[in-house]
């Protein structure tokens, strides 16, 4: 009989209203009506811990340096001071695998304890982040002439989707 995957999902969106953190709950919900070992760790207003039955739930406070992405979606570049709790929560709850689902502040965290730890790391991607990127850089260079706007955004996107396919 095969053992129970222990799974510790970090996701950078949870109770916004998109498709990630629509998932996200899914996920976690499906975990505890099966009884699957689940740890979500997400960011929010207030660090907290909950246990539902299988499920723990915990989020990481984001403090006054963090700025939107997108709308309802954020971003704290110093979320690292949590490394040593979130650490301390991966050691005691012993995944078998860490889940991220983006290249943002939450899912930084899970990619390096994965490494660290040498847990595989489970990568879901709901966004073409080269082409998100170069959109972004778009709208940021629109006072540019076309061409040069154009060719600026279409560099980054090739560059961005390097580092993505070779990290």
């Amino acid at each position: 009989m095969q053992a129970t995957p222990r799974v510790a999902f970090l996701t950078d969106t949870f109770d916004k209203i998109n498709g990630v953190a629509l998932t996200s709950r899914e996920l976690q919900a499906y975990a505890g009506r099966q009884n699957l070992p689940f740890l979500c760790v997400c960011a929010g207003e207030a660090d907290e811990r909950a246990e539902f039955g299988s499920v723990t739930h915990l989020i990481l406070k984001r403090g006054a340096l963090s700025f939107g992405l997108d709308h309802g979606l954020l971003h704290d570049p110093v979320l690292w001071r949590h490394i040593q709790m979130l650490r301390k929560e991966i050691d005691l709850f012993r995944p078998n695998v860490i889940h991220v689902v983006s290249p943002g502040d939450v899912s930084e965290l899970g990619a390096f304890l994965a490494r660290l730890l040498k847990l595989p790391l489970v990568i879901s991607w709901h966004t073409n982040l080269h082409e998100f990127g170069a959109r972004r850089l778009q709208k940021m260079l629109a006072s540019l002439p076309d061409g040069m706007n154009r060719a600026l955004c279409d560099a980054s996107e090739d560059l961005i989707l390097a580092a993505r396919l070779f990290s």
